[in-house]
């Protein structure tokens, strides 16, 4: 008689029993003892071997299925300072880059499977957490890589949201200067014009470029300090679609201020001199 038992967290394998028994033919006993939970499936019949690779498969489902909560737990063993909604979105944002790729979530589950076949022919008892913290070293290091994309992520974005914060400062403090600007995306650059359709801005746009290299210039960031230093009432955005980042920096920092023109004769103008250079 020999038998296997699977030791999980009490409060984080809830379904695992329920997995077990539906996958794993046997009589499976549960024993909760304290913050953990064992259960339990004996080999009764010599002649009737257990199947160890459905166990296996369910074992690995489960350990994938509940990534969130080792993610978690591989966050704050790093970063105990984050604040729990900032471990909820960071963890939101690795899971989703660990498990975007359909194919690699199928060679993933695939390889934990097998690892497990293996340890369970070999061993009697499988401990959930030894198997995130050991079995799968793998796997381990990859989700490690994925929480630290992700906080990376979350710094760049925490920098970006604190430099459109003191734009936005910067620009409530300021009274206007001219009237309006309107925005075009005109032969891979951005053109302003005023409200009469003459150039507007043109010498502080080259002056913006004035010692950079072609390479380094970053077409958002002139037009966002064009447009600070210009200080218009009102901006009027006619770009396109591919646009649309752009659009959402603009109208982060100048708010009410900037309007997007739903199509005009002037966009058309553009748009068709841009499609005559194209020929």
């Amino acid at each position: 008689m020999r038998q296997w038992c699977i030791v999980g967290d009490l409060q984080s394998t809830p379904q695992l029993g329920e997995m077990l028994a539906r996958n794993v033919s046997g009589e499976w006993e549960e024993d909760i003892q304290g913050a953990l939970v064992e259960y339990r499936l004996t080999q009764n019949d010599e002649n009737r071997p257990i199947q160890l690779d459905p166990m296996a498969r369910t074992l690995a489902e489960f350990v994938l299925a509940t990534a969130s909560q080792w993610l978690r737990a591989l966050l704050l063993r790093r970063y105990q300072y984050l604040s729990s909604d900032e471990v909820v979105h960071i963890v939101d944002v690795a899971c989703h880059q660990l498990f975007a790729d359909r194919e690699h979530n199928k060679n993933r589950l695939d390889l934990v499977t097998t690892v497990l076949i293996k340890f369970l022919h070999e061993h009697d008892t499988v401990v959930l957490e030894g198997v995130r913290g050991f079995l799968i070293p793998e796997v381990l290091q990859e989700f490690y890589d994925g929480i630290d994309r992700a906080i990376d992520d979350w710094l760049m974005e925490k920098e970006y949201r604190e430099f459109i914060r003191l734009l936005r400062n910067f620009v409530s403090l300021n009274e206007p200067k001219i009237n309006g600007v309107h925005v075009f995306w005109h032969r891979s650059k951005f053109v302003l014009e005023d409200d009469h359709g003459r150039p507007a801005g043109t010498d502080v746009m080259d002056e913006l470029t004035t010692g950079v290299q072609e390479e380094d210039e970053s077409p958002e960031d002139l037009l966002v300090s064009a447009l600070i230093t210009l200080a218009p009432r009102q901006i009027v955005f006619h770009c396109p679609g591919p646009i649309d980042n752009t659009w959402q920096t603009i109208h982060s920092v100048f708010d009410e201020r900037v309007v997007r023109c739903p199509g005009c004769q002037r966009c058309g103008r553009h748009s068709l001199t841009d499609a005559r250079n194209k020929v």
